[in-house]
Protein backbone atom coordinates (compact mmCIF):
# COMPACT_ATOMS: atom_id res chain seq x y z
CA UNK A 1 0.00 0.00 0.00
CA UNK A 2 1.17 3.30 -1.15
CA UNK A 3 2.13 5.84 2.56
CA UNK A 4 1.09 9.09 1.87
CA UNK A 5 -0.21 11.61 4.70
CA UNK A 6 -3.55 11.88 5.27
CA UNK A 7 -4.83 15.79 6.66
CA UNK A 8 -7.91 14.77 9.36
CA UNK A 9 -10.22 17.56 10.78
CA UNK A 10 -12.55 15.89 13.44
CA UNK A 11 -14.32 19.04 13.75
CA UNK A 12 -15.46 18.78 10.05
CA UNK A 13 -16.11 15.45 10.08
CA UNK A 14 -17.90 15.61 13.39
CA UNK A 15 -20.44 18.55 11.69
CA UNK A 16 -20.83 16.35 8.47
CA UNK A 17 -21.88 12.88 10.62
CA UNK A 18 -24.68 15.21 12.62
CA UNK A 19 -25.69 16.89 9.50
CA UNK A 20 -26.62 13.62 7.98
CA UNK A 21 -28.71 13.01 10.98
CA UNK A 22 -26.18 10.69 13.32
CA UNK A 23 -26.57 11.50 16.75
CA UNK A 24 -24.10 13.43 18.54
CA UNK A 25 -22.65 11.37 20.92
CA UNK A 26 -22.29 8.22 18.04
CA UNK A 27 -21.04 11.06 15.69
CA UNK A 28 -18.14 11.91 18.24
CA UNK A 29 -17.24 8.48 19.17
CA UNK A 30 -16.81 7.85 15.46
CA UNK A 31 -15.06 10.47 15.22
CA UNK A 32 -12.69 10.56 18.07
CA UNK A 33 -11.97 6.58 16.82
CA UNK A 34 -11.24 7.85 13.68
CA UNK A 35 -8.60 10.47 14.99
CA UNK A 36 -7.14 8.22 17.64
CA UNK A 37 -6.78 5.44 14.72
CA UNK A 38 -5.26 8.23 12.53
CA UNK A 39 -3.05 9.44 14.87
CA UNK A 40 -1.77 5.79 16.45
CA UNK A 41 -0.66 5.13 12.51
CA UNK A 42 -0.88 6.92 8.83
CA UNK A 43 -3.12 5.29 7.13
CA UNK A 44 -3.78 4.81 3.38
CA UNK A 45 -6.23 6.47 1.34
CA UNK A 46 -7.64 2.94 0.53
CA UNK A 47 -7.69 3.05 4.72
CA UNK A 48 -9.53 5.71 5.26
CA UNK A 49 -11.76 5.28 1.87
CA UNK A 50 -12.63 1.63 3.47
CA UNK A 51 -13.14 3.74 6.86
CA UNK A 52 -15.51 6.28 5.25
CA UNK A 53 -17.61 3.25 3.16
CA UNK A 54 -17.93 1.87 6.90
CA UNK A 55 -18.89 4.40 8.14
CA UNK A 56 -21.24 5.54 5.46
CA UNK A 57 -22.83 2.34 5.97
CA UNK A 58 -23.06 2.88 9.63
CA UNK A 59 -24.28 6.22 8.58
CA UNK A 60 -27.00 4.80 6.36
CA UNK A 61 -27.99 2.34 8.92
CA UNK A 62 -28.71 4.78 11.62
CA UNK A 63 -30.47 6.73 8.98
CA UNK A 64 -32.48 4.25 8.28
CA UNK A 65 -33.53 3.40 11.83
CA UNK A 66 -33.98 6.58 12.79
CA UNK A 67 -36.24 7.51 10.06
CA UNK A 68 -37.98 3.66 11.15
CA UNK A 69 -38.30 5.95 14.13
CA UNK A 70 -39.63 8.81 13.40
CA UNK A 71 -41.70 7.13 10.89
CA UNK A 72 -43.30 5.15 13.66
CA UNK A 73 -43.23 7.98 16.32
CA UNK A 74 -45.48 9.74 13.79
CA UNK A 75 -47.78 7.22 12.80
CA UNK A 76 -48.23 6.70 16.74
CA UNK A 77 -47.93 10.35 17.28
CA UNK A 78 -51.08 10.64 13.94
CA UNK A 79 -52.95 7.38 16.15
CA UNK A 80 -53.26 9.13 19.29
CA UNK A 81 -54.30 12.89 17.30
CA UNK A 82 -56.84 10.85 15.93
CA UNK A 83 -57.83 8.68 18.90
CA UNK A 84 -57.84 12.61 20.58
CA UNK A 85 -59.49 14.41 18.04
CA UNK A 86 -62.30 11.26 17.88
CA UNK A 87 -62.78 11.48 21.91
CA UNK A 88 -62.51 15.37 21.41
CA UNK A 89 -65.43 15.28 19.09
CA UNK A 90 -67.57 12.77 20.80
CA UNK A 91 -66.95 14.93 24.27
CA UNK A 92 -68.37 17.88 22.16
CA UNK A 93 -70.81 16.22 20.72
CA UNK A 94 -72.36 15.00 24.33
CA UNK A 95 -71.88 18.70 25.54
CA UNK A 96 -73.90 19.92 22.42
CA UNK A 97 -76.48 17.57 23.31
CA UNK A 98 -76.39 18.46 27.09
CA UNK A 99 -76.49 21.82 25.56
CA UNK A 100 -79.23 21.69 24.05
CA UNK A 101 -81.16 19.64 26.79
CA UNK A 102 -80.38 22.70 28.45
CA UNK A 103 -81.96 24.89 26.26
CA UNK A 104 -84.97 23.25 25.62
CA UNK A 105 -84.98 23.14 29.86
CA UNK A 106 -84.05 26.86 29.95
CA UNK A 107 -87.08 27.27 27.26
CA UNK A 108 -89.28 25.32 29.29
CA UNK A 109 -88.56 26.95 32.51
CA UNK A 110 -89.20 30.40 30.73
CA UNK A 111 -92.82 29.39 29.77
CA UNK A 112 -93.19 28.52 32.95
CA UNK A 113 -91.60 31.60 34.93
CA UNK A 114 -94.08 33.76 32.32
CA UNK A 115 -97.20 31.44 33.42
CA UNK A 116 -95.79 32.07 37.17
CA UNK A 117 -95.52 35.80 35.88
CA UNK A 118 -99.27 35.60 34.76
CA UNK A 119 -100.67 34.33 37.52
CA UNK A 120 -99.02 36.38 39.70
CA UNK A 121 -100.17 39.50 38.18
CA UNK A 122 -103.63 38.02 37.60
CA UNK A 123 -103.75 37.57 41.57
CA UNK A 124 -102.13 40.27 42.34
CA UNK A 125 -104.87 42.42 40.80
CA UNK A 126 -107.51 40.47 42.13
CA UNK A 127 -106.32 41.20 45.39
CA UNK A 128 -105.46 44.69 44.81
CA UNK A 129 -109.33 45.00 44.40
CA UNK A 130 -109.81 43.18 47.04
CA UNK A 131 -107.97 45.61 49.23
CA UNK A 132 -109.54 48.49 47.37
CA UNK A 133 -112.77 47.19 48.38
CA UNK A 134 -112.21 46.44 52.22
CA UNK A 135 -110.22 50.00 52.12
CA UNK A 136 -113.50 52.09 51.02
CA UNK A 137 -116.02 49.96 52.66
CA UNK A 138 -113.13 50.62 56.16
CA UNK A 139 -113.49 53.94 55.33
CA UNK A 140 -116.86 54.49 55.13
CA UNK A 141 -117.37 52.64 58.27
CA UNK A 142 -114.53 54.91 60.18
CA UNK A 143 -116.05 58.03 58.26
CA UNK A 144 -119.38 56.91 59.59
CA UNK A 145 -118.13 56.15 63.38
CA UNK A 146 -115.97 59.65 63.23
CA UNK A 147 -119.21 61.12 62.34
CA UNK A 148 -121.30 59.61 65.48
CA UNK A 149 -118.84 60.39 67.95
CA UNK A 150 -118.64 64.00 66.62
CA UNK A 151 -122.10 64.32 67.27
CA UNK A 152 -121.83 62.79 70.63
CA UNK A 153 -119.22 64.72 71.39
CA UNK A 154 -120.90 67.99 70.58
CA UNK A 155 -123.81 66.71 72.30
CA UNK A 156 -121.54 66.30 75.71
CA UNK A 157 -120.00 69.33 75.48
CA UNK A 158 -123.15 71.03 75.08
CA UNK A 159 -124.21 69.67 78.20
CA UNK A 160 -121.59 70.12 79.30
CA UNK A 161 -121.80 74.02 78.46
CA UNK A 162 -125.31 74.47 79.73
CA UNK A 163 -123.65 72.82 83.17
CA UNK A 164 -121.20 74.93 83.63
CA UNK A 165 -122.94 77.86 82.96
CA UNK A 166 -125.63 77.00 85.42
CA UNK A 167 -123.40 75.91 88.11
CA UNK A 168 -121.66 79.35 87.17
CA UNK A 169 -124.93 81.58 86.92
CA UNK A 170 -125.28 79.66 90.91
CA UNK A 171 -122.23 80.82 91.79
CA UNK A 172 -123.20 84.16 90.86
CA UNK A 173 -126.24 84.05 92.85
CA UNK A 174 -124.30 82.85 95.73
CA UNK A 175 -121.26 85.33 95.38
CA UNK A 176 -123.81 88.25 95.05
CA UNK A 177 -125.72 87.85 98.12
CA UNK A 178 -122.58 86.85 100.00
CA UNK A 179 -121.53 90.31 98.59
CA UNK A 180 -124.28 91.66 99.50
CA UNK A 181 -124.43 90.08 103.08
CA UNK A 182 -120.77 91.53 103.32
CA UNK A 183 -121.83 94.92 102.50
CA UNK A 184 -124.57 94.72 105.30
CA UNK A 185 -122.29 93.65 107.98
CA UNK A 186 -119.14 96.08 106.51
CA UNK A 187 -121.84 98.88 106.77
CA UNK A 188 -123.00 97.93 110.27
CA UNK A 189 -119.86 97.87 111.55
CA UNK A 190 -118.86 100.57 109.97
CA UNK A 191 -121.68 102.52 111.85
CA UNK A 192 -120.81 101.55 115.02
CA UNK A 193 -117.33 102.61 114.50
CA UNK A 194 -118.46 105.91 113.55
CA UNK A 195 -120.36 105.92 116.79
CA UNK A 196 -117.46 104.91 118.69
CA UNK A 197 -115.37 107.69 117.14
CA UNK A 198 -117.80 110.20 117.52
CA UNK A 199 -118.05 108.83 121.44
CA UNK A 200 -114.12 109.33 121.64
CA UNK A 201 -113.95 112.48 119.88
CA UNK A 202 -116.52 113.83 121.95
CA UNK A 203 -114.98 112.19 125.36
CA UNK A 204 -111.55 113.85 123.75
CA UNK A 205 -112.72 117.15 123.09
CA UNK A 206 -114.57 117.37 126.83
CA UNK A 207 -111.34 116.16 128.36
CA UNK A 208 -109.15 118.68 126.20
CA UNK A 209 -111.71 121.62 127.52
CA UNK A 210 -111.16 120.40 131.43
CA UNK A 211 -107.32 119.94 130.81
CA UNK A 212 -107.09 123.74 128.91
CA UNK A 213 -109.11 125.23 132.19
CA UNK A 214 -106.86 123.32 134.61
CA UNK A 215 -103.57 124.73 132.48
CA UNK A 216 -105.38 128.07 132.47
CA UNK A 217 -105.89 128.34 136.64
CA UNK A 218 -102.09 127.10 136.69
CA UNK A 219 -100.32 129.57 134.76
CA UNK A 220 -102.49 132.05 136.28
CA UNK A 221 -101.28 131.34 139.76
CA UNK A 222 -97.58 130.92 138.40
CA UNK A 223 -97.59 134.19 137.01
CA UNK A 224 -99.08 135.53 140.36
CA UNK A 225 -96.88 133.67 141.87
CA UNK A 226 -93.76 134.61 140.00
CA UNK A 227 -94.98 138.32 140.18
CA UNK A 228 -95.11 137.98 144.27
CA UNK A 229 -91.58 136.41 144.22
CA UNK A 230 -90.42 138.97 141.66
CA UNK A 231 -91.64 141.84 144.02
CA UNK A 232 -89.75 140.81 146.91
CA UNK A 233 -86.27 140.10 145.34
CA UNK A 234 -86.95 144.06 144.02
CA UNK A 235 -87.64 145.08 147.02
CA UNK A 236 -84.52 143.65 148.65
CA UNK A 237 -82.56 144.70 146.24
CA UNK A 238 -83.65 148.57 146.53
Amino acid sequence: MNQHALMFDKLVYLDRLKSAGVAEDVARAHADGLDQALRESVATKADVEVVERNLSKEVNSVEGRLNGKIEASERSIRAEINTLEQRLDAKVEAIDVKVDALDRKIERLEAKIDSVDLKLEAKIDSVDLKLETKIEALDHKFEAKIDALDHKLEAKIDALDHKFEAKIDALDHKLDAKIDALDRKLDAKIDALDHKLDASVARLEKEIAESQVTFTRWTVGTAIALTGVIWTIAKFVH
